[in-house]
């Protein structure tokens, strides 16, 4: 299942970053990153997506077999005669149809994702326009190029590409969701209108608003802004030289005969 999510995943996974933001220099020389909770995030729907079941899993009978399991869940001690009576009643209830038992079942879930979860955000690719306006200061900043196995094993988490869609996802009925890839289709699904960022990302549960410190290996590129101030790279550089880190260091340009960003390497 993690082979699935890695599936198309570059070697090297990069990082934007406001060079004004004292927070955003500290992922480069504090080796420091930070996992923020989904709230954090500038997109609204983020973390706040609700838990809908597969439609084709909606039936009456399937619907009772899930009462059975969940009443197994809660009670252990519980008789099979006594599953069976309760599954019966609740299904009598009709809670799949409830608007105010789902409106707290997603409450919930929301909750508990925002004070569990901890999400980086990273993108595939180093010169992305769009990226470098919005996340790196109007291209004034820079962008770190990370070894996509180094930050794994570093971060402990789940990596996945981020899925963009029309639709919210719809999750199985059965199997334990939180082992699946399945769930993480729950809190890495976004609108099409982010599918220019072509964004991956890591999950941790428990590490929400933590901060986790990396090796200086992972560092495997550091990419310089068209428009970042020339102290602010000389800095960079020196920094890099300092602390003897092992890594390519690229400046941007703008291309001659098309609206793209050309890269020259420097260090």
């Amino acid at each position: 299942m993690v082979g699935e999510l890695l599936e198309g995943i570059p070697d090297v996974i990069y990082k934007y970053r406001d060079y004004d933001n004292k927070w955003n220099r500290k992922t480069l020389f504090d080796f420091e990153l930070y996992l923020p909770s989904m709230s954090q995030f500038n997109d609204p729907f983020e973390g706040q997506l609700p838990f809908t079941y597969k439609s084709e899993d909606l039936t009456p009978e399937k619907i009772f077999l899930k009462l059975i399991e969940t009443g197994k869940q809660m009670h252990p001690e519980w008789t099979e005669e006594e599953l069976h009576h309760n599954a019966y009643e609740r299904q009598r209830e009709d809670l799949m149809n409830d608007d105010k038992h789902l409106a707290n079942v997603d409450k919930l879930l929301v909750d508990s994702v925002e004070s569990s979860y901890g999400v980086l955000s990273l993108a595939e690719y180093s010169r992305n326009y769009l990226m470098w306006s919005h996340y790196a200061s109007s291209h004034t900043g820079f962008a770190i190029g990370f070894d996509t196995k180094i930050i794994m094993n570093v971060s402990g988490g789940l990596l996945g590409k981020v899925i963009y869609s029309d639709k919210f996802p719809e999750m199985p009925m059965f199997g334990d969701i939180s082992k699946l890839a399945d769930f993480h289709s729950l809190i890495c699904t976004k609108s099409t209108v982010w599918e220019y960022e072509q964004e991956v990302r890591i999950t941790k549960h428990g590490w929400a608003k933590s901060t986790v410190h990396y090796p200086k290996e992972m560092i495997k590129e550091i990419i310089l802004g068209v428009k970042m101030r020339q102290e602010r790279k000389d800095e960079i550089i020196a920094f890099v030289v300092k602390e003897d880190i092992d890594c390519e260091i690229f400046e941007l340009s703008l291309a001659k005969k098309k609206f793209e960003l050309d890269s020259l390497r420097i260090y």
